[in-house]
């Protein structure tokens, strides 16, 4: 039975981030877009929906779209994050090399 986001440290979220990306690099994309859902769901209501961490989830469950062939879906979530992500950052530059990847997937690169 699966916890609700509220009894779910975001650290879980986080460790799920991280093995879905490898599952994406592996070849896993299906399995990786599932944990990226279900930890961009589990994130947006522990930590809101413009929290750095939830908008790099987004990101991660765009790029997860994109290996699935979801291209316009994939366009659309990235998209969505750039105006967040700039508030949230407030012009830090971490997040610089996942932009030009945002950019790059809405034809803006």
């Amino acid at each position: 039975m699966r916890r609700s986001a509220a009894d779910t440290p975001p650290q879980n979220s986080t460790a799920n981030i991280n093995l879905a990306v490898a599952l994406r690099l592996l070849g896993m994309p299906e399995e990786a877009h599932r944990l990226h859902e279900a930890a961009l769901t589990d994130l947006a209501k522990q930590l809101g929906k413009s929290h750095p961490l939830t908008l790099a989830c987004a990101i991660n469950l765009a790029n997860d779209l994109a290996a699935l062939g979801q291209h316009d879906q994939a366009k659309q979530l990235g998209g969505a994050t750039l105006e967040p992500r700039a508030a949230a950052t407030q012009g830090r530059t971490s997040w610089d090399d996942q932009e030009q990847v945002i950019r790059r997937l809405m034809g803006q690169a």
